[in-house]
């Protein structure tokens, strides 16, 4: 039986969703601000939450793909 070679299972492309984070505050005040606030956010701990599954699964598992969106986002 050939033997798994063994890795650390490392996220390449990480694509979260609209986080909610202190970056909205420099939104101008043309009503993009405004129309954030409708729009459903993740918030860091979520990215973080799903990094960390990604990472503890098995050394014969390789995550290359990490989608992550808030639930009710329309795009």
């Amino acid at each position: 039986m050939k033997k798994l070679q063994q890795s650390v299972a490392e996220p390449k492309s990480i694509s979260p969703g609209i986080v909610s984070t202190e970056f909205e505050n420099g939104f101008p005040e043309d009503g993009t601000r405004e129309a954030l606030k409708s729009v459903p956010k993740l918030v860091p701990d979520d990215i973080a939450q799903a990094v960390l599954y990604a990472l503890s699964t098995g050394p014969n598992v390789d995550v290359t793909e990490l989608t992550i969106r808030p639930l009710g986002e329309m795009f």
